[in-house]
C-alpha cells in the first residue's frame, strides 16, 4: 500500500494555480484490491482547491503502523498532508472511516470530511470547489452529494440524488446507464445521496455516530442520509460536482471481502436484496415488524417466480431467502430502528418534496426496465435483420422437409401399427408390451415404492421410465395406449430434429445439418428401435442430442449466423436439463457416462461453469428412490437394476459374455453375434462389411476434428463422450439384468452404442465447418473476377473453393450412409421385427370382473410346450408394461424367484401335466380369481385347458378362437383378490410424499425458467 501511494505522491505537487481548505479532509477506504487507487488519489490531488488532509484507510492485514508524509508546495502556500492508517476489519465503508477517525487525529480545523471509496474518483478539477461553494450558497447543510456517473470517460449516470417512496424505499428517478445530458442538473434538495464522494458535515457525523454497520454496506448510505433529514438537516445534491464512480463490488469486479476478480464472475444480489430489505424494516415501527415480515414471505414467492420467468434463478433464490436471512438480521436491526426513531424532529409527511410519487415511480421503473432490455437485444440495421430472416426462412424450410422425410420413413416401418391405433386399437413387439391401464393407475405404478412385476406385489423403486410415459399420458390426456403410439411414431420426425439442433451448435450448412439429422433417425431404424418399439431407446434418440446441444448453448459454446454472437443462457441450461431428466429416466445407466462428461465439461469449457452445475439436478430427483435402492442394497446386487430398462427380456435376448465393441456394434445392427472381422469379405456378410466400412469412415473423419484449431477444446468435449460411451457399452454387455433358461440375460447396450454415435456424428459435424453464410451491406455486382480479383484474393478464394468441394463431398458420404443403414433398418423391418396390431384381449366378462376391484387378478397361462408353461398376473384387458421392473428382474438374478412366484410356477406345472385340485386351490389362495389361456392349435395347449377343467373349482365361461376364460369358483367372492396392504402403505408413505412434491417443485421451477419469453422482436433495426 505504501507503495502505490508513494508513487503517486512521487508525481504529485501543489501548483501555485491550487488552494488548500484547512476545514477539509479526504478520507479514502483501501481494500485488498487496489486496481483503481491511483488514478483516484491522482485525480484527487489534482483538485482545484485540496483538501489540508488526505486520510488513506488501508482496511487490509498487511501493516497497520500509521504512515504520515506531505506533498509539498511553495513557501506562500499550505502543504497537504497524506496519512495511511490502518482500519483492518472493517466491514463496510462507514466502519472504515470510522476507523480512520480513529486513527488519524485529525486537526481540529477540520470541519468537514470529503469521503470517497478507491473506485470513485473526481470527474473533473473543480468537483471539490464547486462543492464548497454550494455549501457557502447553502450552510445549513448536512452532507453534500455527487452527482454518480460511469468510470470510463462515456457520459453515463448513475444516480444524481434519491427520493423517498411511500414504500418504505427510496428511488433515484434515474435510469442507470442513460446518457448524461444535464438533464437533473436543477437538482437540489434530495432524501439520500451516496457517500461516495460526499462532503459530510464533521459534527453531524459525529452527532449521528456516522453511519450504521447492522445496515450493510449498500444501505449505509440511505439509512444515514435518512436519520439526517428527520433529525432536520438538509441533503443537497451538487450536480455540477461529478464523481466516476466504478462501483467494483456492485458490479461483481470485487468480492465481499475486497479481493479482485474478473469478468464480473461476483454477484451481490443478496446483498443488494438485504439492504431493500433492512432499509424497509427499520423504516417502520418495531410493532408492525411481525405482520410486515409475514406480508413480505408471501411477496418474496411471488419476486421468486418473477425473477424465475425473468430467466434470473440466481436471483430469484435470493428473493426467496431473503425473509429468512433478515430475521437472523433482526436482533442487530432492533438497534438500527432505534437510531432511526430518535430523529425525530421532522416526519416524512413533512418532507413531501422529498418523496418521490407513486406515478413518478412507474414511470422510473418502465424506464429502466425498456433500458434493460434494449441492452440485452443486439442493435442491428435493417440489411442484418432482413439477412437473418432470410437464413431463418430457409433454416426452417430444411427442417421442415427433413422432419416429413422421417415421419414418413417411420410410418412406413410400421403402417399396419399405425392403422391399429387410429382406429383405436393397440399394438405390441417381442419387446413391447401393451397397456390397457388408466392414468391413475400408471400414476401410481411411477410413484410408488410397489410394483406388481411379481405378479401379487413387492415393495421395489418404481422404474424411472414410467415418468417419461406419464408425461406422454399428459400430453395425451391420460390415454397411455395413444401415450405409447405418440412416442412411436413421433420419435422419428423428432430425434432428426433433435440432432438437427445438435448439428448448429458445430456447422450452420443447411446441408450437413439435413444429412445429419437423417442419419441420427436412421441409426435409430438399423438398431430396430422403432420396428420392435423400444420405447427407452426412443426416448434417448429424441432427447439426448437436443439435451447436448442446450448443454453448448448454456455455456456459449456455439456457431451463430454472421452478424449475431453466441451468449451464455440460462433458459438453454434448464432445457438441457429437462432434456437429461428424460434420458437418465428413461436409461439410468446412461449416468454413469454422463458423470464423467460432466466432469470433462468442467475442466474444458471457457466460461459460466455454474450453468453446468444447474443441470443434473432435476435428474438426480427423477432417479432419486432407484439410486437410493442402489445404495442400501448394494451387496445384494442391486446395480443391476441401472442396465436393465423397461424391455422384457425376449427370447433373442444377449446373454454376458465378454464380447468387444465390434461384436456389439454388429449385433445392435442386426447381424449374427457370430460373425467376426475373418468373415466379413464373404459375400454372405456384405452388409456387414459396408456397415463397418461405413461407420470405420465416419470414425476417422470424426478424428480428424481434434486436428482442426477451431474445434479443439470442443472436440476434445465430443470424444470424453464417445470413450465414455463405448466403455459403458463394454460393461453393459458384462452386466447380467434378468434370469434365463440359456443364461444370464445381459443389459442392453443400445445406450452406450447412442451414446458414442452422438459423439461421433457431433465430431463430424465440426470438420464441415461453420459454414455461416457471410453477410455484407453492400449490394453485389456482376465484376470481372479475372481482373478484380488480386494475386493474394486467389489464394483466399481457392481455398474457399476447396472448402465448398470438401464439405459437398461429405454431404455424399453421409447421404451414402444414410441409404446404407436405411436399407439395413428395411431389411430388419421385413424379416419380421416390426409392431403388430394387438387383435385380441381378455374377454370382457374378465374385463368386468378386474374393473370391480383393484385387487382382482387374472392368472394367464399358455404351454409352450408339453413340458414347459409361461405364466403371467393380469390386472388390465392386455397385462400391462406398468407391471414390468427392471429392479425386481435384477433381483432374481441374485436372490432367485420369491416364494408366490415358485408357487404359481409348480401350480402351473402341474396342471399341464394333469389335473390337480390342490394346485387350483394355491392359485386360489393367492388371490386369483380366473385363469385366461390363449388359444394355440397345439395339443399342449387343449391338454392344459382340459386338465383345468377336470380340477375342482373351476367354471368355463368363455371359449373361442382368442382363447378360454376359465372362472375359479370360491365361497366368499367378496373377499376374493390379492393382498393390498403393501400397496396402500406404500401409496401413503411420507417418503413418497416428500420425494414427489421435491421433484414436482423442482420440475415445475425448470419449466418456468425454460419457457421462452414472448418478444415480438428478437433483434432491433
Amino acid at each position: 500500500m505504501q507503495d502505490v501511494v508513494g508513487g503517486v505522491l512521487a508525481e504529485c505537487r501543489v501548483s501555485a494555480e491550487q488552494s488548500v481548505e484547512p476545514a477539509v479532509a479526504a478520507i479514502i477506504t483501501v481494500e485488498d484490491d487496489r486496481r483503481f487507487l491511483s488514478r483516484t488519489l491522482r485525480s484527487v490531488l489534482n483538485q482545484t482547491v485540496l483538501p489540508s488532509v488526505i486520510v488513506i484507510a488501508d482496511c487490509t492485514d498487511e501493516g497497520q503502523s500509521a504512515t504520515k508524509t506531505t506533498v509539498s508546495a511553495d513557501s506562500s502556500m499550505q502543504n497537504v498532508e497524506v496519512r495511511l492508517v490502518g482500519a483492518a476489519g472493517a466491514s463496510s465503508f462507514g466502519q472504515a472511516v470510522r476507523k480512520a477517525l480513529d486513527n488519524a487525529y485529525l486537526p481540529t480545523t477540520v470541519r468537514s470530511l470529503w469521503l470517497l471509496h478507491d473506485d470513485s474518483r473526481p470527474r473533473d478539477a473543480s468537483c471539490l470547489e464547486t462543492m464548497l461553494e454550494a455549501w457557502r450558497n447553502a450552510p445549513t447543510a448536512a452532507v453534500l452529494g455527487c452527482k454518480q456517473v460511469g468510470w470510463d470517460e462515456e457520459e453515463t449516470l448513475h444516480d444524481v440524488g434519491c427520493y423517498a417512496t411511500t414504500n418504505h424505499g427510496v428511488a433515484s428517478l434515474v435510469v442507470d446507464g442513460e446518457p448524461d445530458q444535464e438533464q437533473y442538473d436543477a437538482r437540489q434538495d434530495v432524501y439520500m445521496v451516496d457517500l461516495a464522494g460526499a462532503l459530510v458535515s464533521l459534527p453531524v457525523w459525529r452527532t449521528l455516530d456516522g453511519t450504521d454497520q447492522a445496515m450493510g454496506e449498500f444501505a449505509e448510505s440511505a439509512d444515514f442520509c435518512r436519520r439526517v433529514c428527520l433529525s432536520g438537516g438538509r441533503v443537497l445534491v451538487v450536480p455540477k460536482s461529478a464523481i466516476a464512480h466504478r462501483r467494483a463490488r456492485f458490479e461483481g469486479l470485487r468480492t465481499h471481502d475486497g479481493e479482485p476478480t474478473r469478468h464480473e464472475s461476483a454477484r451481490v444480489s443478496a446483498d443488494l436484496i438485504d439492504a431493500r430489505e433492512r432499509y424497509r424494516f427499520t423504516d417502520i415501527r418495531l410493532a408492525l415488524w411481525a405482520p410486515m415480515w409475514v406480508w413480505r414471505l408471501l411477496v418474496s414467492i411471488v419476486l421468486f417466480i418473477r425473477q424465475l420467468v425473468g430467466k434470473r434463478p440466481y436471483e430469484a433464490a435470493c428473493e426467496l431467502g431473503a425473509p429468512w436471512r433478515l430475521l437472523l438480521a433482526m436482533p442487530r436491526l432492533m438497534g438500527s430502528r432505534r437510531k432511526v426513531a430518535r430523529q425525530s424532529t421532522a416526519t416524512l409527511r413533512q418532507l413531501t418534496v422529498l418523496v418521490a410519487r407513486r406515478d413518478q415511480v412507474a414511470q422510473w421503473r418502465e424506464r429502466s426496465a425498456a433500458f434493460a432490455d434494449s441492452k440485452n437485444v443486439p442493435l442491428l440495421s435493417p440489411l442484418a435483420v432482413a439477412h437473418l430472416r432470410r437464413q431463418r426462412r430457409r433454416r426452417l424450410a430444411w427442417a421442415a422437409v427433413m422432419a416429413v422425410l422421417a415421419f414418413v420413413a417411420g410410418l412406413l416401418v410400421n403402417l399396419d401399427a399405425w392403422k391399429a391405433l387410429v382406429t383405436g386399437g393397440s399394438f405390441h413387439s417381442s419387446t413391447l408390451v401393451a397397456s390397457a391401464a388408466s392414468w391413475r393407475q400408471l400414476f401410481e405404478s411411477a410413484t410408488s415404492a410397489y410394483t406388481y412385476a411379481d405378479g401379487l406385489g413387492v415393495a421395489a423403486p418404481p422404474s424411472p421410465f414410467l415418468l417419461v410415459l406419464l408425461a406422454s399420458s399428459a400430453v395425451t390426456l391420460g390415454h397411455v395406449t395413444v401415450a405409447i403410439g405418440l412416442m412411436v411414431f413421433a420419435a422419428a420426425p423428432l430425434s432428426a430434429l433433435s440432432f438437427w439442433a445438435l448439428a448448429g451448435i458445430f456447422t450452420r450448412s443447411n446441408p450437413i445439418r439435413v444429412v445429419m439429422g437423417l442419419l441420427w433417425c436412421v441409426f435409430g431404424g438399423v438398431l430396430g428401435l422403432y420396428s420392435q418399439g423400444n420405447l427407452p431407446m426412443l426416448t434417448v434418440m429424441v432427447f439426448l442430442p437436443a439435451a447436448m446441444a442446450f448443454a453448448f448453448r448454456a455455456v456459449g459454446m456455439y456457431h451463430t449466423e454472421d452478424v449475431v454472437s453466441a451468449t451464455a443462457s440460462v433458459q438453454s441450461a434448464a432445457l438441457a436439463s429437462l432434456c437429461m431428466m428424460m434420458v437418465v429416466a428413461a436409461e439410468p445407466q446412461l449416468v454413469l457416462p454422463l458423470l464423467v462428461v460432466f466432469a470433462a465439461f468442467m475442466v474444458l469449457v471457457r466460461s459460466h461453469r455454474i450453468m453446468l452445475l444447474l443441470i443434473p439436478v432435476p435428474g438426480a430427483f427423477a432417479l432419486a428412490p432407484t439410486l437410493l435402492n442402489v445404495v442400501l442394497n448394494l451387496g445384494d446386487g442391486s446395480y443391476r437394476q441401472l442396465f436393465a430398462d423397461m424391455n422384457p427380456a425376449s427370447g433373442d435376448a444377449s446373454t454376458v459374455s465378454a464380447s468387444n465393441l465390434f461384436s456389439l456394434t454388429l449385433h445392435a445392427f442386426g447381424f449374427g453375434p457370430g460373425i467376426d472381422l475373418r468373415a466379413l469379405p464373404s459375400t454372405a456378410n456384405m452388409g456387414a462389411l459396408l456397415t463397418m466400412l461405413s461407420l470405420v469412415a465416419l470414425c476417422v473423419i470424426a478424428a480428424c476434428a481434434l486436428l482442426l484449431p477451431f474445434a479443439l477444446r470442443v472436440s476434445r468435449m465430443m470424444w470424453v463422450i464417445v470413450v465414455a460411451g463405448a466403455f459403458e457399452t463394454l460393461l453393459a454387455a458384462r452386466m447380467a439384468v434378468a434370469p434365463a433358461q440359456t443364461g444370464a440375460v445381459a443389459g442392453t447396450t443400445l445406450p452406450g452404442l447412442a451414446f458414442v454415435m452422438v459423439g461421433m456424428l457431433a465430431c463430424v459435424c465440426m470438420v464441415a465447418g461453420r459454414a455461416a453464410k457471410p453477410f455484407s451491406p453492400l449490394v453485389s455486382r456482376e465484376v470481372d473476377h479475372s481482373r478484380a480479383i488480386g494475386s493474394k484474393d486467389r489464394g483466399h478464394y481457392a481455398r474457399r473453393n476447396l472448402v465448398i468441394v470438401a464439405r459437398a463431398l461429405l454431404v455424399l458420404l453421409l447421404a451414402a450412409c444414410v441409404a446404407l443403414w436405411g436399407a439395413i433398418g428395411g431389411v430388419r423391418a421385413y424379416k419380421g421385427e416390426r409392431l403388430v396390431p394387438q387383435r385380441y384381449e381378455l374377454p370382457l366378462i374378465a374385463q368386468d370382473y378386474l374393473a370391480s376391484g383393484d385387487g382382482h387378478r387374472i392368472l394367464a397361462l399358455r404351454a409352450d410346450s408339453s413340458t414347459e408353461v409361461s405364466f403371467s398376473s393380469m390386472r388390465t384387458a392386455r397385462g400391462d408394461l406398468i407391471d414390468y421392473s427392471p429392479s425386481v428382474s435384477a433381483a432374481h438374478v441374485s436372490t432367485g424367484w420369491d416364494r408366490t412366484s415358485q408357487t404359481i410356477a409348480a401350480s402351473s406345472a402341474t396342471l399341464l401335466q394333469h389335473n390337480d385340485d390342490d394346485a387350483i386351490a394355491k392359485i386360489v389362495d393367492l388371490g386369483f380369481g380366473g385363469i385366461y389361456i390363449p388359444y394355440a392349435p397345439d395339443s399342449a395347449s387343449r391338454s392344459l385347458v382340459s386338465n383345468i377343467l377336470a380340477s375342482d373349482g373351476t367354471q368355463s365361461v368363455v371359449s373361442n378362437e382368442s382363447g378360454t376364460y376359465i372362472r375359479l369358483t370360491v365361497d366368499d367372492t367378496t373377499t376374493q383378490g390379492i393382498d393390498e396392504s403393501g400397496e396402500a402403505q406404500a401409496l401413503h408413505s411420507p417418503w413418497r410424499w416428500a420425494w414427489l412434491w421435491c421433484m414436482g417443485i423442482v420440475t415445475i421451477l425448470y419449466i418456468v425458467v425454460a419457457f421462452p419469453r414472448i418478444r415480438r422482436n428478437g433483434v432491433k433495426a
